[in-house]
């Protein structure tokens, strides 16, 4: 039942996503017209793009939603991976919650259990998930930021999600066509997690 269930999940979130971006399609046609033979004039340019209902931050939206969204079910995956792992029980050893567990505790759970996901699928992807779901609920968009001095940035605390730059005043930069491609590499998450028996 568990499993269907987060693939159930993970179908709606993808007809969530190919219906929001046929949405943006059909925004963005709009906009061309409505832009087609406007002269030079950028104020009315950017706001016609930029607009609360254009095509560009519809388009924003459901890309950040549908990363949240993957971020979550991803994390369930892992708690109920890490259960089953854990002989069904609720809690770690050390006593601490699976439920609820943030990340590098259910990566540890894990690997003490012998899982190792970095051998799983595309786990880079994975990661860039959770980075880019982290960034637009806690840093505004901003790529990871430097914990000990503002002028200098760790090897750790570098972003793994390809960009511009390393700048941390960076903001991300997502749209639809990478957000198909965190799509898949979660579908074959738990493609792989099914295959072996542990969702």
């Amino acid at each position: 039942m568990l499993t269907r269930n987060i693939f159930h999940e993970l179908d709606v979130v993808e007809h969530y996503f190919c219906r929001g971006s046929s949405w943006v399609e059909i925004e963005s046609a709009k906009t061309s017209a409505e832009l087609d033979g406007v002269d030079n004039n950028s104020e009315y340019i950017e706001d016609v793009l930029f607009h609360p209902n254009g095509a560009i931050e519809l388009e924003q939206i459901i890309c950040r939603s549908t990363i949240n969204e993957l971020n979550s079910l991803i994390e369930f995956a892992l708690q109920t991976v890490a259960m089953k792992a854990n002989n069904g029980s609720l809690v770690f050893d050390s006593m601490k919650l699976i439920v609820g567990a943030n990340r590098s505790d259910l990566d540890s759970a894990l690997v003490d259990a012998n899982i190792n996901l970095k051998e799983f699928c595309d786990y880079s992807k994975l990661q860039e998930i959770k980075e880019l779901s982290e960034a637009f609920k806690h840093r505004q968009r901003l790529r990871p930021l430097p914990r000990k001095r503002m002028t200098q940035t760790t090897e750790s605390e570098r972003s793994i999600v390809p960009g511009r730059g390393d700048n941390f005043f960076d903001e991300y930069e997502i749209n639809l066509l990478s957000v198909s491609i965190y799509i898949q590499a979660t579908k074959e998450l738990f493609q792989e997690l099914r295959q072996q028996s542990l969702i």
